[in-house]
């Protein structure tokens, strides 16, 4: 068999060995990596394209600079190919060797496999099978093929018959208050809101809102809503969740935006404290993963991604006459993982992480392929997983994650730690074990530092869309919950700093409009939040000469409060404890211990020293060198009626030694 075009001398052998064996190396040597990039041979230009930065190296390169490159063809022919032509065959490559840089003045050979980057010959009418998939993939063209809703369908009996731990209802008496009938998969019926106890299996459909809505169910449409929801005037992405659920033949269907009254506020306070139930008890939870709000829809899927890519046309010697057009492709490798839900927007919002959490299972429609995840295990439908760790050391890894609400011992105690903002406290995990207890509060630190991380619409939502995994969180720790943090747990969850992020000049936290949450509380604060200990855990115990802050009371309740969005929910009321306290009085005085993390943007000026107090928290002990003292700067509340004082920073000592010596035990009151 011969090409069409010229191919460089490097790569002709390539085409001209296919008729004659099954399976055989050609090695390829170029002389770097711009000989490739600059050829005009078509296999030379494939190795081009191929995107260095998700390959795996042996060593851990951070450039790739001019070296020998030595390619390997590997060619064989697939036996079980049952098409007319005997010539198809698979072509896999790898880059055996090359040079890096290691610290900048030497290089040193290591080795990059990349790939593997898939080749065959096909006539032009054989590049789509008769289930609607590729070619040498498994991957549908569209999302919606029978072979798809197979897969998928696969996948949850799967799930429902093997994997007990999936199956466990953790609510089993929580049911939504309204479901969508989506009628029957021919679309002869319209959709519509059924309210009251509804049995039968429901989809619950996780998106981005992405703005204002165009159909939403409020007190004045919901008798309308009953009888009918037009199909045709409902958003793309809720169409999409309708066509999905009828196609599945599932009958019911649980979209937020319609199956709760969206100007009642206490129908929000009830449905949004049964989250836990709406999505724990779903037959499976539908991501929206492609959408970006309500408008995009998420049913299509790129082709570009997955689709096979002429590379060479053939002229075929030998064979018998065809009008068939035969040609050298390729096939891309998948989006992985990482980059289809990791990365995505819809993973960056902040409801979608309790949806995520709390759902046993969840279907992830992606741009090129769909993704399962339960409790037990992740799948892909092209058969092939990312890596679903976030990499950044702030994030939940969800997959793992979610599997602690069914169990808290699935999750072992972590280990060796490197803190990346401040290497000199990487640590290790003290030898005492952690408990049930405070492996779950430990998770719920993570949980917090994650979820401040994201966004919201409506930042109101702050502590509401977490309601749901806090009532989750109560079966694991039987506490009471107190504004995001655990009253057990209290004197920890007081350790929370706010984070500038890794490159920004200024924080990027600020307080709402109005009061949202005690600022002794994360929530009080709109922008992210660290914890220097989410993975190293604080054993709190007395030390010489310090004893650790413990709380006398805690006194808290909800009111609505009025803004230029309307009603609000507003957490309020106070905390005492009793601890070794200070007064510096003076900002050069205080600094000479701490160092001072401001909760929002503050210049030292604006602030009257003589009013502040340094409350003494507690030590930490998970680092390999001497313990860390960790105390709060309060400031001294406006309202002399109820005195007290108001959260304004956390201190980080200055240096290892310790700063409590000699202080005052005393109560303190704080709002």
């Amino acid at each position: 068999m011969q090409s069409s075009v010229n191919l460089c001398s490097q790569c002709l052998p390539v085409l001209q060995i296919l008729p004659d064996v099954p399976y055989t190396p050609i090695h390829c040597s170029y002389p770097n990596l711009t000989f490739i990039q600059q050829s005009k041979c078509a296999l030379c230009r494939l190795l081009s394209f191929h995107d260095w930065r998700s390959s795996t190296f042996v060593a851990s390169p951070r450039k790739l600079v001019t070296g020998s490159i030595r390619v390997m063809w590997t060619i064989e022919r697939d036996v079980n190919d049952d098409s007319s032509t005997k010539y198809q065959a698979a072509l896999v490559w790898d880059i055996d060797a090359v040079r890096y840089p290691e610290d900048g003045s030497e290089t040193m050979p290591a080795q990059l496999r990349g790939g593997p980057f898939h080749l065959f010959i096909c006539p032009d009418d054989m590049l789509v099978k008769p289930d609607g998939t590729w070619n040498r993939t498994t991957i549908s063209r569209e999302p919606l093929t029978d072979t798809s809703l197979n897969l998928i369908h696969g996948w949850i009996e799967d799930c429902l018959a093997n994997h007990p731990q999936c199956n466990e209802k953790h609510f089993p008496n929580v049911i939504p208050s309204r479901l969508i009938d989506v009628g029957p998969s021919d679309g002869t019926q319209e959709p519509r809101l059924c309210e009251g106890p509804v049995q039968g299996q429901y989809i619950a459909l996780s998106h981005c809102w992405g703005g204002s809505l165009p159909v939403q169910t409020t007190s004045s449409n919901i008798v309308q809503h009953k009888k009918s929801l037009p199909f045709s005037t409902l958003p793309k992405t809720f169409q999409d969740a309708v066509t999905f659920t009828r196609r599945l033949g599932i009958q019911y269907l649980w979209i937020d935006s319609l199956c709760i009254i969206q100007d009642s506020a206490s129908d929000w306070r009830l449905e949004s404290s049964k989250m836990a139930g709406i999505y724990g008890n779903a037959l499976l939870s539908l991501a929206a993963t492609l959408g970006v709000n309500s408008h995009s829809g998420f049913l299509s899927r790129t082709k570009d991604g997955v689709a096979p890519i002429p590379i060479v046309p053939l002229a075929a010697d030998g064979l018998p006459e065809s009008e068939q057009n035969f040609w050298l492709y390729t096939f891309p490798t998948p989006k992985t993982w990482e980059a289809e839900v990791a990365a995505s927007r819809w993973n960056g919002r902040g409801w979608t992480l309790q949806e995520r959490l709390l759902s046993p299972r969840m279907l992830h429609v992606c741009s090129q392929q769909h993704f399962w995840e339960c409790q037990t295990t992740t799948l892909a439908e092209g058969g092939r997983i990312g890596d679903s760790t976030l990499g950044d050391d702030s994030r939940v890894d969800e997959r793992h994650f979610k599997r602690l609400l069914g169990d808290a011992n699935v999750i072992p105690t972590p280990g060796p730690v490197h803190n990346y903002q401040n290497p000199e406290l990487s640590s290790h995990m003290p030898d005492k074990p952690l408990t049930e207890k405070e492996n779950a509060f430990l998770r719920w630190h993570q949980i917090v530092v994650d979820f401040t991380a994201r966004s919201l619409t409506k930042q109101s939502d702050k502590l509401v869309a977490l309601a749901g995994l806090s009532e989750a969180w109560k079966s694991l720790v039987h506490d009471e919950y107190l504004a995001g943090l655990w009253r057990s747990d209290l004197t920890r969850g007081l350790l929370w700093q706010a984070d500038r992020g890794r490159h920004a000049a200024r924080l990027n936290t600020s307080r709402p409009s109005y009061h949202r949450a005690p600022s002794w509380s994360w929530a009080s604060l709109d922008g992210e939040v660290y914890k220097y200990y989410m993975r190293d855990f604080i054993h709190i115990q007395e030390e010489v000469g310090r004893r650790p802050a413990f709380v006398l009371d805690c006194n808290l309740h909800e009111k609505q409060v009025a803004t230029a969005d309307g009603p609000v929910s507003s957490t309020v009321g106070w905390l005492r404890i009793v601890a070794q306290c200070k007064s510096y009085r003076k900002l050069k005085k205080l600094e000479q211990d701490w160092i001072i993390f401001y909760d929002v943007e503050t210049t030292d000026a604006s602030i009257k020293w003589k009013r502040t107090l340094v409350v003494y928290i507690a030590t930490w002990h998970g680092s390999s060198i001497r313990p860390l003292d960790y105390a709060l700067l309060l400031y001294e509340s406006e309202d002399k009626s109820r005195g007290g004082y108001k959260r304004i920073a956390f201190l980080r000592p200055r240096d290892m030694e310790p700063k409590v010596r000699g202080w005052e035990s005393r109560e303190v009151l704080m709002w």
